[in-house]
Protein backbone atom coordinates (compact mmCIF):
# COMPACT_ATOMS: atom_id res chain seq x y z
CA UNK A 1 0.00 0.00 0.00
CA UNK A 2 1.17 3.60 -0.81
CA UNK A 3 1.75 6.06 1.59
CA UNK A 4 -0.38 8.60 2.53
CA UNK A 5 0.42 12.56 1.44
CA UNK A 6 -1.49 13.97 4.90
CA UNK A 7 0.66 15.54 6.95
CA UNK A 8 0.97 14.52 10.56
CA UNK A 9 0.43 17.52 13.14
CA UNK A 10 1.44 18.00 15.98
CA UNK A 11 1.11 20.70 18.47
CA UNK A 12 4.65 22.46 19.90
CA UNK A 13 5.52 23.56 23.16
CA UNK A 14 4.66 27.06 22.09
CA UNK A 15 1.06 26.07 21.61
CA UNK A 16 1.10 26.05 17.68
CA UNK A 17 -0.12 23.80 15.75
CA UNK A 18 2.42 22.53 13.33
CA UNK A 19 3.16 20.22 10.31
CA UNK A 20 5.54 17.48 11.60
CA UNK A 21 8.96 18.80 10.99
CA UNK A 22 8.12 22.17 10.77
CA UNK A 23 10.47 25.14 12.31
CA UNK A 24 9.33 26.59 15.61
CA UNK A 25 9.40 30.14 15.57
CA UNK A 26 13.14 30.21 17.01
CA UNK A 27 14.19 27.99 13.92
CA UNK A 28 12.77 30.61 11.35
CA UNK A 29 15.15 32.92 9.79
CA UNK A 30 12.73 35.23 7.75
CA UNK A 31 11.29 37.97 9.30
CA UNK A 32 7.93 36.31 9.84
CA UNK A 33 8.62 35.03 13.01
CA UNK A 34 9.64 38.77 14.38
CA UNK A 35 6.71 40.50 15.97
CA UNK A 36 4.33 42.53 14.04
CA UNK A 37 6.14 41.74 10.77
CA UNK A 38 2.94 41.32 8.60
CA UNK A 39 1.83 45.02 10.47
CA UNK A 40 4.87 46.53 8.88
CA UNK A 41 4.96 44.60 5.82
CA UNK A 42 1.01 46.03 5.72
CA UNK A 43 2.26 49.34 6.57
CA UNK A 44 5.12 49.37 3.86
CA UNK A 45 2.65 48.26 1.24
CA UNK A 46 0.13 51.26 1.83
CA UNK A 47 3.25 53.96 1.90
CA UNK A 48 4.44 52.59 -0.91
CA UNK A 49 1.21 53.24 -2.44
CA UNK A 50 1.15 56.71 -1.32
CA UNK A 51 4.66 58.22 -1.18
CA UNK A 52 4.45 58.86 -5.00
CA UNK A 53 1.48 60.77 -4.43
CA UNK A 54 2.47 62.19 -0.54
CA UNK A 55 5.50 64.35 -2.07
CA UNK A 56 2.56 66.98 -3.48
CA UNK A 57 0.57 67.61 -0.52
CA UNK A 58 1.04 70.04 1.52
CA UNK A 59 2.06 69.78 5.35
CA UNK A 60 -0.77 71.09 6.33
CA UNK A 61 -2.98 68.75 3.95
CA UNK A 62 -0.58 65.88 5.54
CA UNK A 63 -2.09 66.62 9.40
CA UNK A 64 -5.19 67.34 8.11
CA UNK A 65 -5.04 63.74 7.26
CA UNK A 66 -3.57 62.33 9.96
CA UNK A 67 -5.98 64.21 12.55
CA UNK A 68 -8.62 62.61 10.68
CA UNK A 69 -7.24 58.88 10.76
CA UNK A 70 -6.61 59.73 14.50
CA UNK A 71 -10.54 59.95 15.02
CA UNK A 72 -11.45 57.10 12.88
CA UNK A 73 -8.99 55.26 15.22
CA UNK A 74 -10.34 56.45 18.47
CA UNK A 75 -13.75 56.09 17.23
CA UNK A 76 -12.95 52.44 16.52
CA UNK A 77 -11.99 51.70 20.14
CA UNK A 78 -14.82 53.22 21.37
CA UNK A 79 -17.18 50.90 19.77
CA UNK A 80 -15.27 47.61 20.24
CA UNK A 81 -18.41 45.49 21.01
CA UNK A 82 -18.97 44.70 17.33
CA UNK A 83 -16.74 41.84 16.53
CA UNK A 84 -17.05 42.75 12.55
CA UNK A 85 -15.32 46.04 13.56
CA UNK A 86 -11.90 43.98 13.78
CA UNK A 87 -10.93 44.35 10.24
CA UNK A 88 -12.26 47.90 10.07
CA UNK A 89 -9.88 48.99 12.95
CA UNK A 90 -7.27 47.22 11.59
CA UNK A 91 -7.28 49.00 8.29
CA UNK A 92 -8.13 52.74 10.26
CA UNK A 93 -5.09 51.57 12.48
CA UNK A 94 -2.83 51.23 9.10
CA UNK A 95 -3.96 53.98 7.54
CA UNK A 96 -3.51 56.27 10.49
CA UNK A 97 -0.26 55.10 10.64
CA UNK A 98 1.10 55.58 7.23
CA UNK A 99 -0.35 59.63 7.87
CA UNK A 100 1.92 59.84 10.78
CA UNK A 101 4.33 58.30 9.04
CA UNK A 102 3.71 60.59 6.12
CA UNK A 103 3.39 64.09 7.96
CA UNK A 104 6.23 63.28 10.34
CA UNK A 105 8.72 63.05 7.32
CA UNK A 106 7.82 65.91 6.30
CA UNK A 107 8.45 67.70 9.33
CA UNK A 108 11.71 66.27 10.03
CA UNK A 109 10.92 63.57 12.42
CA UNK A 110 12.82 60.63 12.19
CA UNK A 111 10.70 57.87 11.70
CA UNK A 112 10.49 54.17 9.67
CA UNK A 113 7.82 51.90 9.39
CA UNK A 114 9.82 48.97 10.35
CA UNK A 115 10.16 50.37 13.96
CA UNK A 116 6.24 49.51 14.39
CA UNK A 117 7.18 45.80 15.71
CA UNK A 118 4.53 46.88 18.40
CA UNK A 119 2.56 49.94 16.37
CA UNK A 120 1.23 51.62 19.68
CA UNK A 121 5.31 51.78 20.91
CA UNK A 122 6.45 53.83 17.88
CA UNK A 123 2.33 55.43 17.36
CA UNK A 124 3.12 56.66 21.07
CA UNK A 125 6.91 58.08 20.23
CA UNK A 126 6.13 59.74 16.83
CA UNK A 127 2.86 61.53 19.01
CA UNK A 128 4.88 62.68 21.65
CA UNK A 129 7.86 64.02 19.05
CA UNK A 130 5.07 65.94 17.92
CA UNK A 131 3.36 67.53 20.47
CA UNK A 132 6.85 68.75 21.71
CA UNK A 133 6.83 70.51 18.64
CA UNK A 134 3.32 72.51 19.42
CA UNK A 135 1.79 69.50 17.32
CA UNK A 136 -0.94 68.17 19.06
CA UNK A 137 -2.99 65.34 17.48
CA UNK A 138 -6.03 65.63 19.74
CA UNK A 139 -7.37 62.74 22.17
Amino acid sequence: MGQTSNPRHERSDDGLVRTAGEPTSGQRESSASQPGSIYIELLEAILGETDSSASSVSASEALAQVVRRRRAVTWNRSTRDDQDLAAVALADQLAYDAALLTYSRRVGIDSDPRAFGIPEIERRRIEKMLEARGIPLGP
